[in-house]
């Protein structure tokens, strides 16, 4: 695995934060990967915090793995279909997202995931540190989706699903902003707007309500949307998008 620096390379930088930048992992965790003296500059295993490297020309390795900068970030989005695994590879021969994506996009990773079930707005990047800050809970970005579940939703599940549900896995979710879009003989519409972003959290929020979800498709994620973008097509950021996207989370752009 190759990792990607996404920041100026100009001034040396403490290890872990270069670490996190590259989107090796979270800034603690490379905390805990130094300790462990699994990382390398410059052919010298490092295993102090307070170290600093120069990007630009120190070569630093996690468990043998260089971590190289990328001559540029990439920013893209696609509107994922149904049936399609948010993973490079399945073993048992599921559709992927990358069997969407054209060639020149494969390299990129997925901000956090929709399930096999669900559709909607996928952003894809090289700037590990962005995939850090629009996953972490401090920056509560917003994601926001359209959804079906099975049933009448009464005023009581209105309540408990705003104010947060003991989930089957995750623990309990924060509040939410949910809302009835309309109703349908068996069926319930619902908009729902979370700033955290749990494995299958909405289907487990409304299974702790006996609700079953019946369709899932995010429409927004922090400020992008899809506008016309078909299903299963991709599409490059504009600047104005990657510019409102990096100010949601990064305060300095």
């Amino acid at each position: 695995m190759v990792f990607a620096y996404n920041e100026p390379m100009s001034n040396p930088i403490r290890l872990q934060k270069f670490l996190a930048s590259a989107g090796v992992n979270s800034r603690r965790r490379c905390e805990e990967l130094i300790l462990a003296g699994v990382v390398t500059v410059n052919g010298t295993i490092v295993r102090e915090l307070g170290s600093r490297v120069d990007p630009a020309t120190d070569r630093v390795t996690v468990h043998g793995q260089p971590v190289h900068a990328p001559e540029q970030w990439e920013y893209v989005v696609l509107n994922k279909p149904r049936g399609y695994l948010v993973t490079r590879e399945d073993t048992h021969g599921r559709p992927t997202i990358y069997d969407l994506l054209p060639p020149q996009w494969d390299h990129l990773h997925a901000v956090g995931r929709l399930d096999y079930d669900s559709s909607g707005l996928l952003l894809l990047t090289n700037h590990g540190e962005l995939t850090q800050r629009l996953l972490h809970p401090r920056y509560k970005v917003e994601k926001a989706y359209t959804v079906v579940v099975n049933g009448t939703v009464s005023p009581e599940d209105l309540a408990a699903l705003r104010g947060g549900v003991d989930m089957e896995e995750g623990g309990r979710s924060q509040p939410a902003y949910v809302e009835v879009l309309s109703v349908h003989k068996t069926q319930t519409r619902l908009e729902f707007r979370i700033k955290e972003g749990k494995k299958r959290q909405i289907r487990y929020m409304c299974q702790a309500r006996g609700l079953r979800v019946i369709f899932l498709d995010r429409y927004r994620f922090g400020p992008l949307a899809l506008h016309d973008l078909p299903q299963g097509e991709a599409r490059a950021l504009t600047p104005r998008e990657t510019q409102t996207l990096l100010g949601a989370v990064f305060p300095e752009v």
